[in-house]
């Protein structure tokens, strides 16, 4: 049963104040309803008219203000929004005229004083006639946002399952029914032809709208909803499993919704059948056997069907093409079976007590998926049921999937469209791809394979084959899906892992969006910029010496919309490029203030639809749409210094000379460091300065020179202090070259070596690491014959394993059998094969 009503709150006890608006006889109205048309007894009908009537204030035309909440537009320190009014035609004055006294003789609206000025603009209806509304999207815009929840049309039609009885009432402009915070008023300012207006209760064009609605109507209905009543906004029903039951209900809750119910299943908006709704009409054989295999399918459902499809049917008797004719009775067919598919008894209600079945199908051009269950009609026999249809196009990548990867995409495609339905509870996938039958036990699979396999391991799902001639309703939707770009806007709140990856890659892309208003917001905030704004703007004459050279200026820009430009009467690119706005024999360029100036340098040149182009290209992308000062100087300078041109980009320089390699003449002259991690943090977290010089300089002594790279650590204002008062030379190494730090290649020998000595305790690494050291200057170089520390102290350290020998004699240490001559001249000639051998390497790379 269908009961649409019309009817406002207004008489409840939380909306007490009413409006000054024209009544009509609701009694009269209530008592002479005609409800022959709908499926209630004539005595059915007596009681609930007895009830409406009981009830009859409900229906009057009076709007009222409740007293439950207040809306509330907070916009923290932003500067009042004021904006001109829109340049409109006579004719459309007059009904913004009309409007606005309609709306203020009915108390919706009262003349202000205010800061703040929202432009007045009409609207198209679908009828063609223009709707009222005011330009809130600046004030949208800086208003902190309500996130209270918005239920979701779809699970709300779902818990609709097991009612019988239905009635939709309408709210009677629900959101003037809620009261506008006095201190809230004066932002919703409006101005026009005959003045500046304000709104005494919530306009409909607010961002948190609709929250505060919710909230009213979550409050009013307060533990009724989900139980027997649904609320979308104003859009409210009241459901019942028994008549009785629903008076009850009624006799509680006054409400309407926008969609169509019935006893066997719903009638969903349009976009929730597209995949069928759209199915192109198609004058081929072939097309005409796909079309009448999808509907023979479900034929058991359709009154007449065999009468209805005889055109199409007599169509495929005859295969010879040359006698093929599509008629009007042909096209009548096919549009009356198409439109049976998306009706009752096919279409139904999910039951989430029963199990759901997944139809999947992929041809070379789409994939199909198409949701059902089995369910009990009133006949008592056990029918398959649609739920909903699903198809998209293939891109042009995807066709190029053998079919074993098409088949399992529609899998995918499928479980993600239906998420809501199947996420938690097991399911039958049906595939005419037998393969499909083995994707969780098979091992052989391609990477593609496997990680969609991955994905599906979170669901239960049960994969069963079905040949393809008894799966026609997925194979004929996959054969003529919708276009990809329509059927995205599907209930799925979920993006696949490839396309978060596209998305991020990207992102910067879409904070660009407010580019504009971010620019103009930066231009009132610029010190330089702010005297020619109030000017222009406000007509506020700066304090200056020289007005005569700010008056040049002025006539130089003008203000548009908040925003200043700089006009030029021919600003072409060197391109020939016309200026993205002018007017007349003018150009105007948006003028940039010096914080965004970086911006828009890494917009025009660093982009992924810049390209990293040239200098000159650069600029021409910019002359013809902003201006600052120094535009030329500043581009060249940033393509210059583009970190990503200097490396990719070819170059018409002669190459680098030679390498050459760091010549030390005594031990400890130069010291290479430098830092591996990320690693536990100990107990003692000692710092890179403060282990520099405790463990390395105090111990070993003064370097003549120390080599690092361009880590922050080693750029910080203490450790170069340092190395300055020390009188320690500190050298960085080229960028993207740390090949040139002398501690690089020492560091990969480290780590596994520390990883594996540390693996029981993490954070005693610091502790490991000096043995780890001492066993490293222990060990002879593969470079050179000596060992690190005997280059280092002229000897050979004792370590464990000398235990095994009695230990020398003092004698054998004093004098030295070397002396320090010697000594310099043996560590020259073992360190000079290695350089030899090092410069070799380095010249061939050059």
């Amino acid at each position: 049963m269908i009961l649409p009503l019309n009817s406002n709150l207004s008489s409840n006890t939380s909306f007490n104040e009413n409006f000054n608006t024209s009544t009509i006889n609701s009694f009269d109205f209530l008592i002479n309803l005609n409800l022959s048309d709908s499926d209630l007894t004539i005595h059915q009908i007596e009681q609930l008219k007895s009830l409406l009537v009981k009830y009859y204030k409900r229906f009057e035309d009076t709007l009222g203000r409740t007293s439950l909440v207040q809306h509330h537009i907070d916009t923290g320190n932003t500067k009042p929004i004021k904006l001109h009014p829109y340049r409109v035609s006579p004719y459309r004055k007059e009904i913004i005229s009309n409007e606005i006294t309609k709306i203020l003789n009915a108390g919706i609206i009262e003349p202000c004083a205010s800061p703040c000025a929202a432009p007045i603009t009409l609207q198209s209806k679908k009828d063609g006639s223009l709707r009222f509304c005011i330009d809130y999207r600046e004030l949208n815009s800086v208003t902190v946002g309500d996130v209270y929840p918005i239920p979701r049309i779809d699970d709300t039609l779902d818990q609709l399952q097991n009612a019988t009885y239905f009635s939709s009432m309408d709210l009677h402009s629900g959101f003037w029914q809620i009261v506008l915070d006095p201190a809230s008023r004066g932002k919703t300012a409006f101005i026009s032809h005959v003045g500046l207006f304000r709104f005494r209760v919530m306009p409909f064009s607010l961002t948190n709208a609709p929250a505060t609605f919710q909230r009213l109507m979550d409050l009013v209905l307060g533990g009724l909803k989900w139980s027997c009543v649904l609320v979308y906004l104003d859009d409210i029903i009241v459901y019942s499993s028994s008549f009785e039951d629903h008076l009850h209900h009624l006799d509680l809750v006054l409400q309407h919704i926008q969609q169509s119910v019935s006893r066997q299943g719903i009638q969903p908006d349009p976009d929730k059948l597209r995949a069928v709704q759209e199915y192109p009409v198609s004058t081929k054989l072939k097309a005409v056997r796909t079309f009448l295999g999808l509907t023979s399918y479900y034929r058991r459902f359709i009154k007449n069907y065999a009468t209805i499809a005889e055109p199409l049917i007599e169509l495929t008797r005859n295969s010879d093409l040359k006698s093929f004719q599509w008629t009007e009775a042909c096209h009548q067919a096919f549009s009356t079976l198409r439109q049976r598919l998306i009706e009752a008894p096919i279409i139904a209600y999910p039951r989430f007590d029963q199990s759901f079945i997944l139809q999947l199908d992929a041809s070379d051009v789409g994939l199909s998926a198409i949701l059902a269950q089995k369910l009990i009609d009133d006949d008592n026999i056990t029918r398959e049921h649609v739920i909903g249809y699903a198809s998209r196009t293939l891109s042009a990548a995807e066709r190029k999937y053998n079919a074993t990867e098409r088949e399992c995409l529609a899998i995918i495609y499928g479980c993600n469209y239906y998420r809501p339905y199947l996420e938690g509870t097991r399911f039958t996938a049906i595939t005419d791809h037998k393969a499909l039958k083995w994707l969780h036990s098979t091992k052989d699979l391609n990477s593609r394979l496997v990680r969609w396999t991955i994905q599906l391991a979170a669901f239960d799902i049960d994969i069963q084959h079905r040949p393809g001639s008894e799966n026609s309703p997925p194979d004929s939707l996959s054969r003529y899906p919708i276009d990809a770009a329509v059927n995205d806007d599907n209930n799925d709140d979920e993006l696949s892992s490839s396309i978060i990856s596209s998305l991020s890659s990207n992102i910067h892309f879409a904070d660009n969006i407010n580019l504009y208003k971010q620019i103009r917001t930066a231009q009132w905030n610029d010190s330089s910029l702010l005297p020619l704004l109030n000017f222009l703007q406000h007509q506020i004459i700066p304090t200056t010496d020289n007005l005569n050279k700010f008056y040049g200026l002025a006539r130089l820009h003008r203000v548009i919309d908040g925003a200043l430009y700089r006009t030029f009467r021919s600003c072409c690119s060197t391109d020939g490029q016309q200026p993205i706005i002018s007017l007349s024999s003018e150009c105007l360029l948006l003028v940039i203030s010096a914080s965004e100036i970086p911006r828009i340098l890494q917009i025009a040149h660093d982009h992924a639809t810049a390209a990293h182009l040239s200098r000159r290209k650069t600029l021409s992308r910019l002359i013809s749409r902003v201006y600052w000062p120094h535009m030329r100087r500043d581009v060249t300078n940033y393509v210059r210094a583009c970190t990503l041109c200097q490396q990719y980009k070819p170059t018409n320089q002669k190459p680098g000379g030679f390498m050459k390699p760091i010549i030390v003449s005594e031990p400890w002259h130069t010291v290479g460091i430098d830092i591996a991690g990320p690693l536990p943090k100990t107990r003692r977290a000692n710092t890179i300065a403060q282990l520099f010089f405790d463990d390395v300089i105090y111990r070993f002594g003064f370097p003549v020179r120390v080599i690092s790279d361009n880590e922050v650590q080693f750029l910080s204002k203490v450790f170069i202090q340092l190395c300055h008062i020390l009188g320690i030379h500190h050298q960085c190494t080229p960028l993207y070259h740390p090949q040139s730090n002398l501690s690089e290649r020492i560091n990969r020998t480290v780590k596994p070596i520390l990883a594996s000595f540390a693996h029981n305790d993490s954070k005693s690494w610091d502790v490991k690491l000096s043995q780890i050291t001492f066993a490293l200057r222990a060990a002879p170089s593969e470079s050179i014959e000596s060992r690190p520390a005997f280059l280092m102290f002229g000897r050979h350290p004792y370590q464990p394993i000398d235990l095994l020998h009695p230990p020398p004699a003092i004698s054998d240490y004093l004098p030295y059998k070397e002396n320090l001559s010697d000594y310099r001249k043996r560590l020259l000639a073992e360190l000079m094969p290695a350089y030899k051998a090092a410069r070799e390497l380095l010249d061939l790379s050059h």
